[in-house]
C-alpha cells in the first residue's frame, strides 16, 4: 500500500497564526497615534507639521486618531519633519509614555492661545478629561483675556489661583484684584475678563469643573 503524498510546504505568510487580526491592527494604530501626538507635542501644529513633512494635515489627524493605514514612506516623512529617526518615533519608551493616561509631560501640554492678547493657556490635565481641568497661563503686562470664560466656550465652575504677581478679574457685578496666593471661585459665566494690570508677567492657575455652585 502506497503512502499518502506529503502536503505541499506552506509559503511564508500562509500560517494563520501570523495573520494580523483587526483588533490588533486597531490597537497598534491607536498606539501609533498616541506616539505621534507625544512626539509632536506643542512644537508643531498639524498644519505646520503637514507643511514640513509633505503629508496632509487631514492624514496626520487620521493617524493621531488611530485610523487609516499610513505607508512606510509617510511615517518616514513625518519622522524626518519631527527631527527624529523612524526608530525613535516608534521607540517602546515613547510608546509607554504615550499610553500613560494619567501623566502630562511638560513638553506635551496642549496649548490654547489668544494671539491678539498674547496670552496662552496650557492644559495641565490629560486630554479628554471632562470632570476636572487645570490650566496654567502667563499673562503679559497690561494684558486682558475675554474669550476663555465665555459661556459659549465653557460653562461650569472656575477657580482662579494667582501663582505670581497680581491679576484683575472683571465680573458681572464688579472687579476684583487678586494677589499671589489669592483664589477666586465662581460660575464661569459671571467672569467677564481676566487681566494683568502690572508691569511684569503674572502667572495664573485656573481649575474648571462642570456644574457646582
Amino acid at each position: 500500500m502506497s503512502e499518502a503524498p506529503e502536503a505541499p510546504a506552506g509559503r511564508p505568510g500562509d500560517d494563520e497564526s501570523l495573520l494580523v487580526s483587526p483588533q490588533l491592527f486597531a490597537s497598534e494604530m491607536t498606539r501609533l497615534g498616541r506616539v505621534l501626538r507625544a512626539a509632536r507635542g506643542d512644537r508643531f501644529s498639524l498644519e505646520s507639521l503637514a507643511e514640513r513633512s509633505g503629508v496632509s494635515a487631514g492624514l496626520l489627524s487620521q493617524i493621531e486618531r488611530g485610523i487609516g493605514n499610513p505607508s512606510f514612506q509617510t511615517l518616514l516623512r513625518v519622522a524626518k519633519a519631527l527631527g527624529v529617526s523612524l526608530a525613535e518615533l516608534l521607540d517602546s519608551t515613547m510608546s509607554a509614555q504615550a499610553r500613560d493616561e494619567y501623566v502630562v509631560r511638560r513638553h506635551e501640554r496642549r496649548t490654547m492661545a489668544w494671539p491678539l492678547e498674547q496670552i496662552s493657556f496650557e492644559l495641565l490635565t490629560p486630554r479628554g478629561q471632562r470632570e476636572l481641568n487645570v490650566l496654567r497661563s502667563v499673562l503679559p503686562p497690561r494684558s486682558k483675556a475675554y474669550g476663555f470664560y465665555d459661556p459659549k466656550y465653557y460653562k461650569g465652575t472656575a477657580c482662579l489661583y494667582v501663582q505670581r504677581e497680581t491679576v484683575s478679574v472683571e465680573m458681572t457685578d464688579g472687579s476684583r484684584v487678586l494677589r499671589a496666593g489669592d483664589t477666586l471661585t465662581s460660575r464661569s459665566e459671571l467672569i467677564v475678563s481676566v487681566g494683568n494690570p502690572g508691569r511684569v508677567p503674572a502667572e495664573l492657575i485656573t481649575i474648571t469643573a462642570p456644574g457646582g455652585l
